[in-house]
């Protein structure tokens, strides 16, 4: 980093004459000292005042580098602000030998509080030895990576039939809801398919690839990255569920519009998008009541209910586009809140007749603006704790000028993921896709996001489904 982008740089102890390399969490060894944490999940990205407490007591003594209003500034650590962001924390005191001297119960901690990259020396082995065993260890996980990519990629053919099949037993399920005959036990049936073939996640991308219609698709495509990111957040932040089992969930979230099968057809599966004032968009407006009342007499959860009543309840209920009305936001479980943000999440990215659609970062970017405001800004994190900066499937524009499309591997960085790349900088389609892992290729990295809708027509989800990684 250039020195003189800094302001208000503190005195520097002489910098060791020892090489420095760049090491990943996993990839860190007792033959290595930490000198510099340059890696850092999202919590550290704006800090809050419980992180930076947290940070002041555990690294006293040290420098922190950090953002703040667009500035690079290198400060002691007790003097980091609220909002700042995190870029490194380095020049360690003699008393923070344990946080710098890389043992098993380091690792372990490291983990725990979201540090991923660290500059190192070597305090053992040779620099060539290192270099020999990291190149090693970077080739075998560029294999594993190429492996997951490639069995993802046959998970979604398999799974492109299965979207349309479950889309079709949604409309299915409304249009007989219509005629007061009420069965979902083939969507049951799916749905524990789903579940014991992990394929949620899967199921989940085909939002950003295809053209969905105003309804159908949308419950699933809601569904499947509810169920997808609640069960993880469940499991993450050991919350506990208002669910019985992962079948219930995965059900109401499919179901939360089910109230519009109360709707009229004509105004339902209309291609225009009706003015708010309008008589139709009134009409629409009373689904989520409807389908509260529906489920209650089906017997479903009161969770189930509270998901299908209130996903349309704002953080700030007095605003005109929350309804239906409710004096307490309280009232509005978890669940809930979290669907409401998946909901508008989807509504987004999903291509509708009459508008077009977001690239997900975006989508992500516009409703960050909104937390707070329309959504708890709580839950709003833990959704994009899970979600990532560059949700599945966006396709993203790289430094060197070739496109690709993010990978949902579980282990990779949310800012800087695994990209399987589908065009070259002279915007050639390849035949063969490479993938690159931007946690380690850091000569490469995202300068954009575009909509793959918007680049490939209706041809987005072969272009997909057709890759061939290595």
């Amino acid at each position: 980093m250039p020195t003189n982008n800094f302001q208000n740089k503190p005195q520097e102890p002489p910098k060791s004459k020892k090489k420095t390399f760049h090491m990943l969490l996993d990839e860190l060894n007792s033959d290595m000292q930490i000198v510099a944490y340059t890696g850092f999940s999202s919590q550290y990205k704006t800090l809050d005042v419980s992180t930076i407490k947290w940070l002041i007591l555990n690294f006293k003594k040290t420098t922190a580098i950090v953002m703040r209003q667009k500035k690079m500034l290198a400060i002691p650590i007790e003097k980091l602000k609220v909002k700042d962001r995190l870029e490194k924390i380095h020049h360690f005191p003699p008393e923070l030998k344990k946080l710098s001297y890389v043992t098993p119960s380091l690792i372990r901690e490291l983990e725990n509080r979201n540090f991923t990259e660290f500059e190192v020396i070597l305090i053992k082995k040779t620099e060539d030895s290192i270099v020999h065993q990291w190149e090693n260890k970077k080739k075998e996980k560029q294999k594993k990576v190429v492996d997951n990519v490639s069995k993802y990629i046959t998970s979604a053919n398999v799974l492109a039939q299965k979207h349309e099949t479950l889309s079709n037993l949604i409309e299915e399920v409304m249009d007989n809801a219509r005629e007061n005959k009420f069965s979902y036990r083939d969507i049951e049936e799916q749905a524990e398919e789903l579940i014991a073939n992990n394929s949620l996640e899967t199921l989940s991308a085909f939002t950003s690839l295809k053209q969905s219609n105003q309804t159908y698709t949308h419950c699933i495509d809601v569904g499947s990255i509810f169920q997808h990111v609640y069960w993880r957040l469940v499991e993450k932040k050991r919350l506990r569920s208002h669910f019985t089992d992962k079948k219930s969930s995965l059900l109401a979230s499919f179901l939360h519009d089910f109230g519009k099968s109360q709707i009229p057809k004509e105004i339902l599966d209309s291609n225009v998008k009706f003015a708010p004032d309008s008589k139709e968009a009134k009409i629409i407006r009373t689904h989520p009541e409807l389908g509260a009342k529906l489920l209650h007499q089906f017997s479903f959860s009161t969770t189930a209910i509270n998901i299908s009543h209130y996903h349309h309840v704002k953080y700030t209920p007095t605003l005109a586009n929350s309804y239906p009305f409710i004096k307490d936001y309280k009232e509005v479980l978890y669940e809930t809140r979290l669907l409401s943000i998946i909901d508008i999440y989807q509504a987004l990215i999903g291509k509708r007749s009459y508008k077009k659609s977001w690239n997900p970062a975006s989508a992500i970017q516009f409703i960050g603006k909104l937390a707070a405001i329309e959504f708890d800004p709580v839950v709003w994190l833990d959704f994009v704790s899970i979600i990532g900066k560059y949700p599945t499937n966006s396709y993203v524009e790289l430094s060197d000028g070739s496109f690709g499309f993010v990978t949902p591997l579980p282990y990779q960085e949310t800012e800087k993921p695994i990209v399987i790349v589908v065009e070259n900088k002279d915007n050639e389609i390849l035949k063969h896709n490479p993938i690159i892992d931007l946690s380690i290729e850091l000569d490469i990295s995202i300068v954009n996001t575009h909509d793959s809708i918007g680049r490939f027509k209706d041809k987005t989800l072969d272009v997909f489904l057709n890759l061939n990684a290595i």
